[in-house]
């Protein structure tokens, strides 16, 4: 039977990666994202400024857009696939939506697997920007990683957990994906303040400084 839907830890190695918030950001090239970086190009719901959703929500949302990137998986790869190797390409078409315009499912239908993931690692930049973005280096890197079977890797490489600050930019595509600088999590703690010590410390030496000179 052909692998038709993405894995558990497919799904986790694309959450760690798009991050999960649960009121609109602007992913840093002008888009609204919200969720599992869900925007309206991808479908309902269209995210407006000032959204909020919970986080069962995000996880609905976040099925409803997994579902045509796998099928589009489905449709251009006719070559068999194992489970991690569908994640993969599942991974990168949710990042990107490029699969479709790229030379990666003939390479792998005519049976290149290793050459079609060279070509997946030079998706690092920014559609709009062109800026090259350490965060999808990285991501790359982990969809070759499950691709080729080291999910464990892949995983480990992904890091952070769900809701941290630790969020990769991501690419722009068809389906609205951008990309952005690390964004907080709505429930992440705010940046510490300054204590108080340090700011009556902080005026006290200016002022010695002041009447020294």
């Amino acid at each position: 039977m052909p692998v038709t839907r993405t894995s558990s830890p497919g799904r986790e190695l694309i959450e760690r990666f798009e991050g999960l918030f649960l009121r609109t950001y602007d992913d840093g090239e002008g888009v609204l994202t919200i969720g599992y970086g869900h925007t309206s190009a991808a479908g309902a719901p269209v995210v407006s400024r000032g959204t909020a959703i919970t986080s069962s929500q995000a996880d609905e949302i976040r099925t409803n857009d997994l579902h045509p990137c796998e099928r589009r998986v489905a449709r251009l790869v006719t070559a068999s696939l194992n489970q991690n190797e569908f994640d993969a390409l599942v991974s990168f078409e949710f990042n990107t939506g490029d699969l479709g315009r790229s030379s990666i499912p003939a390479k792998i239908n005519a049976g290149r697997k290793a050459d079609a993931m060279d070509t997946l690692s030079r998706y690092v930049h920014g559609a709009n920007s062109g800026k090259l973005y350490p965060g999808l280096v990285r991501r790359r890197k982990a969809e070759r990683l499950i691709f080729e079977g080291d999910v464990e890797g892949a995983l480990q490489l992904a890091g952070g957990h769900l809701g941290s600050a630790d969020v990769t930019p991501r690419r722009a595509g068809s389906i609205g994906v951008g990309v952005g600088p690390p964004q907080r999590s709505n429930n992440s703690p705010p940046p510490p303040k300054r204590s108080l010590v340090a700011a009556f410390l902080s005026a006290v030496l200016a002022i010695w400084k002041g009447k020294s000179t």
